[in-house]
């Protein structure tokens, strides 16, 4: 029951916080173990109740009527016993940093990417770079459908002269799973030379 219990609360706090208006609303890390109830006590498979929120409250009321709260509360819901159901721990959905890398001019570096927690396809990526001016300072994006895409996925910087002599350039990687859930975003740093 705690490990279904807790699946459940991370992945509600995960998609209910995707919308800013909802983005402080309280959604504890720890269950509250309640063996009295006889939806636990008498189930024969792990359960738990969910309280959302409380109609006394009238703040909680107030979203408690709203569909786009309810929908997010439940895709939590459904998450959480999915995880649970494929035996895997709920994670927050980041961009894992990456070693500096070293290119030279006139040549693109390719990063890997790593993504952790269990974000839903597809998730879109974007990398842009820092401080940049000039012709090659645009986004790159891509559209990644599968666990297997994001294996084969690199992020791209084009060395040029105007690098040589200056501190490695920073790339901002980013990424938003289909929930809309969005990965704290990375800095990759690539120093070119000649």
């Amino acid at each position: 029951d705690r490990r279904l219990a807790i699946n459940v609360l991370c992945s509600m706090k995960e998609l209910i916080h995707t919308r800013q208006e909802f983005g402080k609303y309280p959604v504890p890390s720890q269950p509250i173990p309640m063996t009295d109830k006889g939806e636990n006590k008498y189930a024969k498979m792990p359960s738990v109740i969910v309280e959302v929120g409380f109609h006394t409250n009238p703040q909680d009321a107030l979203l408690l009527r709203n569909r786009e709260f309810q929908s997010l509360a439940m895709r939590g819901v459904a998450k959480g016993y999915r995880l649970f159901r494929e035996n895997k721990p709920c994670g927050e959905f980041a961009i894992k940093p990456a070693l500096p890398a070293f290119g030279r001019v006139g040549h693109d570096v390719h990063l890997p990417v790593g993504l952790t927690g269990n974000p839903v396809f597809p998730i879109h990526v974007t990398s842009r770079v820092l401080n940049c001016s000039g012709r090659y300072c645009h986004s790159r994006s891509a559209t990644l459908f599968s666990q297997a895409s994001v294996e084969k996925h690199r992020i791209q910087y084009l060395c040029t002269r105007n690098d040589l002599g200056k501190p490695p350039v920073e790339l901002s990687v980013e990424a938003k799973d289909a929930d809309g859930v969005v990965a704290k975003p990375a800095i990759y740093k690539v120093a070119c030379g000649q």
